[in-house]
């Protein structure tokens, strides 16, 4: 079958202020795998805090020693600083969002305790800490507490981040009526709907009020079934909403 190709004459910039993420996040991959996702136009990027972290707690929520952190999670920082994009820190409260008093996971903090405050400050404090003196910005860490939830925990949970240093970042993926959102509205600074339900935030009123807000909005697809989808869908139609 005979093909015709036209190639435009146009060079894309290296940089976009655009964030792209994609739900890849192998900290463990080769250096040339995250160099071939950044080349991709990747920029944002995410790891689950349970996994490269070592550390131990004492019984009131103080740390013992120092948190240990893998040093596949260099990749990911320098990805960042190559791309100038974003780091998820996935925290992924679980429902009353315990945190594990070590990562042998033998026993948790209690959601609210003193206890749980101590060792979320001082978790939140040495992850910033190791990001930032590997030169990311502050203003790129974004902090992913619960996903796709944004009730009572999601607004306790954030206030308190604000109360721990009020720079720190919130991302919310969470949905709910108007009232919820209004309620998240003065701790989140990335709002994430999905993209099935912008066309109706869009008739509700919602999404005017996301915009009211003057914060970012992004809008993703979990995409379990997006190799299915047609290239239409995929590259142009959650581009042009």
């Amino acid at each position: 079958v005979p093909i015709t190709l036209e190639v435009a004459n146009v060079r894309l910039t290296e940089r976009t202020e655009l964030a792209v993420y994609t739900w890849w996040r192998d900290i463990t991959s080769s250096d040339a795998q995250w160099d071939a996702i950044v080349d991709e136009g990747i920029n944002t990027f995410g790891v689950i805090l349970e996994g490269p972290l070592e550390y131990e707690l004492d019984a009131e929520g103080k740390l013992i020693g120092q948190v240990q952190f893998d040093s596949d999670l260099e990749r990911l920082a320098r990805a960042q600083n190559r791309s100038g994009g974003y780091v998820l820190l996935e925290w992924y409260f679980r429902p009353g969002a315990p945190i594990a008093k070590s990562t042998s996971r033998e026993g948790d903090f209690v959601f609210m305790t003193s206890a749980w405050k101590r060792a979320f400050a001082a978790l939140a404090r040495e992850i910033h800490r190791y990001f930032e003196t590997r030169g990311v910005p502050r203003d790129r860490l974004l902090h992913y507490l619960f996903d796709e939830t944004l009730g009572d925990h999601f607004v306790e949970t954030a206030k308190f981040v604000r109360s721990v240093d009020p720079t720190y970042r919130i991302f919310a993926n969470g949905g709910g009526d108007i009232d919820t959102f209004k309620r998240a509205a003065p701790y989140v600074d990335v709002w994430c709907p999905h993209v099935q339900h912008i066309g109706y935030m869009a008739q509700d009123g919602r999404l005017d009020f996301l915009r009211s807000t003057g914060k970012s909005i992004w809008i993703y697809d979990e995409g379990y079934h997006q190799r299915a989808d047609l290239p239409y869908v995929k590259y142009r139609l959650k581009s042009w909403l």
